[in-house]
């Protein structure tokens, strides 16, 4: 009986707060009516009240109230509704807008003021139109990632709204960023291959090792295996398919000094044919260094070999098959 009681008594109270509820929301809008109705009154609010409005902004609010524009006096009656304390979704009905279109145009008002917020020509400015920002971003673009602590010669989107967050404390979304780059004619392209190099020569290297692809025919394949990679990796091995013609040319690092030389053993001789051997000497006058034994091969018969290469010391004893590289050659 008690625990009736006390659900009875909670229901009644709530039909009672809902009622205050109703009533408050009746005046709201009685309000809101008589001052769309009557701008003396608003004058009077205006002078009277404790409206949390800046007296120069009170002037400027009256004039859009009597402006013959309906969209001027529209966002007046908005900020004056919202600054008397009414919720957005009685003004929205008021003044039969969306609740959304009341929380843009108070925050407008809140972080710009009422006379931008009036301007009759006045957009939004997106982020994407914002000249800072967009010089901001470009500075960055046009500066090599390792400047902001990356580790990698290009830039993606992702890094480019993390550096910028991280230096200049400015938070930018990736469709902003997106749009900024591609209004300003630019695009993103995902990079095939990329080859970069801490090396000091690197450039010329990278100059030779072009000249030795340009020779190359559209289906020819090209390895070049340095020595850290070999230390790093002791048994290399490639698939390769190719056609009748086509060539295979394999450099592989080498240092005879050492005893040490590459040979190789071919599971199917008919198929491939060595076209040319050539052994490239070590840059420099450091004893010792390093050269390169350099083989081509050519496919003169359909089927599937192995060429199987070992680099060992030849002398009994001597250490076999320190590194080895093994290709499998299909010839369609």
């Amino acid at each position: 009986m008690s625990t009736t009681g006390d659900q009875f008594e909670h229901l009644l109270s709530l039909a009672e707060e809902n009622e205050i509820l109703h009533q408050k929301e009746r005046e709201a809008i009685m309000l809101m009516t008589s001052l769309i109705l009557n701008k003396r009154r608003v004058l009077d609010i205006l002078i009277n009240s404790t409206i949390e409005i800046q007296q120069d902004e009170k002037a400027l609010l009256l004039d859009a109230l009597f402006d013959n524009n309906p969209y001027r006096k529209e966002k007046a009656y908005t900020i004056l509704f919202r600054q008397l304390g009414i919720h957005q979704c009685l003004v929205a009905d008021v003044l039969s807008i969306a609740p959304r279109t009341i929380r843009k145009r108070h925050r407008c008002y809140k972080e710009f003021g009422l006379a931008h917020l009036l301007n009759k020509n006045r957009k939004f400015q997106r982020k994407r139109d914002n000249t800072e920002l967009k010089e901001l971003l470009f500075g960055v673009l046009h500066s090599p990632p390792s400047d902001y602590g990356i580790n990698r010669t290009t830039w993606t989107i992702p890094l480019l709204r993390e550096s910028i967050l991280n230096s200049e404390r400015i938070l930018i979304d990736k469709n902003t960023i997106s749009q900024i780059i591609k209004k300003e004619g630019y695009r993103f392209l995902k990079a095939r291959e990329v080859l970069t190099s801490n090396d000091p020569e690197y450039k010329e290297k990278l100059k030779k090792i072009t000249q030795i692809l340009r020779r190359l025919g559209p289906n020819d394949r090209f390895v070049d295996i340095s020595c850290d990679e070999f230390r790093a990796h002791n048994h290399v091995r490639n698939d390769f398919q190719v056609e009748i013609g086509d060539k295979i040319r394999a450099k592989l690092c080498s240092n005879p000094t050492t005893g040490f030389k590459w040979e190789y053993e071919m599971s199917n001789e008919t198929m491939l044919k060595e076209e040319d051997y050539d052994f490239e000497e070590p840059k420099g006058d450091v004893p010792g260094a390093a050269g390169i034994e350099v083989w081509t091969f050519e496919a003169v018969e359909k089927g599937t070999t192995e060429v199987h290469m070992a680099y060992s010391q030849r002398w009994e004893g001597g250490l076999k098959e320190e590194w080895t590289y093994t290709i499998t050659v299909t010839v369609e």
